[in-house]
């Protein structure tokens, strides 16, 4: 046996699985103990689902580090589950048998079963094929286990069970503590190099043009009423990309109509199709728009629902941008002066842009709400020019408030569909985050016509 090669070695231990999946007693003696084996047999396990995963973003591909530590990960709880298997058994001193088994089992079962998905790709039908051969593939792997536990650790048949379902629901519990990713993930910067730029603007035009339009704005808004708790909306979409104003308005019509700010809300866009409806969204006008807000609400009992949608830098800085003009960019700490320079008490922050978390710790305090798309040190998704939304966009404002949901609920439906949505395209985890400031709560429980709003008055 010493001189078979290592890959000898594995395919002798494929076949002792095959053998074993077939209810065969005698092969199961015949395993070869090996630790280069086992690595062997799991780099074709990674390299199986690699292939999915490239063929399904190809061209549009990347190599994601990420999909390396998630694996390692898999790895870790077979192996955590394994060694419950063998406890259960109280046949502690087989677990490498039982680990080797279950390895090449799972190439025998997961290779047929990526080469199914490979020939099922393009099919009319391939979403219903893959589930099929999906759910195929985990029945088998419970009937692997339980063929492990009464051949292997001689378990009568009622215990053998037992432990065949008690291993895969541990293991799935495991796997499932952490966000699951390939090796290769979509490349997004693909959707960024066809964008085409717009014909240029005229610069003093549209300068110039600002007094009129912030007038305009500001008319379009409301005064609040005494002893009546309102809320109030401002949009700033930083970019010139289209996605990002179709989300500020979708937005805005979406809280006009289920949180009642209609005739109490602005916004501010950059985009060349609407320079001559909107106000730029710029720094100066964004300080300005929220001091002419300010004038028109009851500072001490109205809400601010503030929502800023760009594309985010690593230094935690929104993309301020729009053809040739010369824009400031918007910094977090810039941000957070701006906003504390008001005195608007109340205030829901939304940031949807990449790397957003880093906007929390300026903007925090207790009367404040803040919301963002992504970790402080992480990407968003959804940003290229021809979308509707942003990934955590329709999930927060399309999804979760349309259906009803108040702000503060519809922060955890959007971050279980931006997961679920993020899962599914194999893509890094942006987790969203929030703050919500101490006296909010307090608050809110007397403000139910605004954070919990059932009806539109």
């Amino acid at each position: 046996m010493k001189a078979i090669s290592g890959i000898g070695i594995a395919v002798h231990n494929l076949g002792t699985a095959l053998a074993l999946l077939a209810g065969r007693r005698g092969r199961a003696s015949r395993v070869v103990l090996s630790h280069g084996v086992v690595f062997v047999l799991l780099c074709l396990l990674l390299a199986g689902e690699s292939l999915v995963a490239f063929l399904n973003f190809y061209p549009a591909v990347v190599f994601s580090i990420w999909g390396v530590h998630s694996f390692a990960f898999i790895v870790c709880a077979l192996m955590v589950a394994a060694g419950a298997l063998v406890y259960f058994a109280r046949a502690q001193w087989r677990f490498e048998r039982v680990l080797t088994i279950w390895v090449s089992g799972l190439v025998c079962i997961l290779l047929p079963a990526t080469l199914l998905t490979i020939l099922l790709w393009r099919s009319d039908r391939a979403e219903e094929f893959v589930s099929a051969v999906s759910i195929i593939a985990i029945a088998l792997n419970v009937l692997l286990i339980y063929r492990i536990a009464r051949i292997e650790l001689h378990l009568q048949v009622k215990r053998a069970v037992t432990a065949a379902v008690f291993t895969c629901l541990f293991f799935g519990a495991i796997t499932s503590l952490a966000p699951r990713t390939s090796i290769w993930v979509y490349d997004w910067s693909v959707e960024y190099d066809q964008y085409v730029a717009p014909v240029s603007l005229n610069t003093e035009d549209v300068y110039y043009r600002q007094t009129a339009l912030l007038a305009q704005a500001t008319d379009s808004v409301a005064a609040g009423i005494n002893g009546k708790k309102e809320l109030y909306f401002l949009g700033f979409g930083g970019e010139s990309d289209n996605v990002f104003k179709n989300e500020i308005l979708t937005a805005r019509s979406i809280v006009d109509e289920k949180l009642g700010t209609q005739g109490r809300s602005a916004v501010l866009i950059n985009n060349v199709d609407t320079a001559g409806q909107y106000p730029l969204a710029s720094v100066h006008n964004l300080r300005e728009m929220l001091n002419r807000i300010e004038q028109k609400m009851n500072t001490e009992e109205d809400v601010l629902l503030l929502f800023l949608s760009s594309h985010g830098s690593p230094d935690h800085t929104l993309s301020v941008e729009l053809d040739n003009l010369d824009l400031n960019q918007l910094h977090a700490e810039n941000l957070a002066s701006i906003v504390n320079a008001s005195e608007i008490k109340w205030r829901v922050i939304v940031v949807s842009a990449c790397y957003s978390g880093g906007f929390i710790e300026p903007l925090k305090n207790d009367h404040t709400v803040v919301i963002t798309a992504a970790r402080y040190d992480r990407t968003s998704f959804g940003c290229a020019s021809e979308n509707e939304f942003t990934y955590f966009g329709d999930a927060y404002f399309n999804q979760a408030i349309q259906s009803g949901l108040s702000l503060l609920e519809s922060y955890d439906e959007a971050k279980l569909l931006v997961q679920k949505k993020e899962q599914k395209e194999s893509l890094t985890p942006s987790e969203p985050q929030i703050f919500i400031g101490t006296q909010v709560h307090n608050y809110m429980d007397d403000f139910n016509h605004f954070i919990n709003l059932s009806e539109v008055e």
